[in-house]
């Protein structure tokens, strides 16, 4: 009889996502890819989810993998960041216009 103690507390772990999976699949032949397999993989990294990247980092057979990955390309892998710029200022113009409607 099995105890409690080895069976794992979480049936399965999440699955991943068909995006996950290709990125995990490029970075297994890393750097053996292609222009068009980097840039993808540049282009999506930084929207990948922060427990399936969590999840690769735990993974023997990826970490190093990774490791050269953001050795090589790391200063390439900065999500966009023009939508916080929009949200502020749109924020910002929003107080404004509050204020001014507001104050006598």
């Amino acid at each position: 009889m099995a105890t409690l103690a080895c069976q794992p507390r979480i049936s399965q772990s999440r699955t991943p996502s068909e995006r996950t999976l290709r990125v995990e699949q490029l970075l297994i032949r890393y750097p053996d890819i292609s222009d068009n397999e980097l840039a993808f993989l540049v282009g999506t990294f930084p929207y990948l989810p922060p427990v399936e990247l969590s999840l690769m980092l735990a993974d023997d057979r990826l970490a190093e993998k990774l490791d050269s990955f953001h050795r090589d390309h790391g200063h390439m892998l900065v999500a966009p960041r023009t939508w916080l710029l929009a949200a502020l200022l749109s924020t910002a113009g929003l107080v404004a216009a509050i204020l001014w409607w507001v104050m006598p």
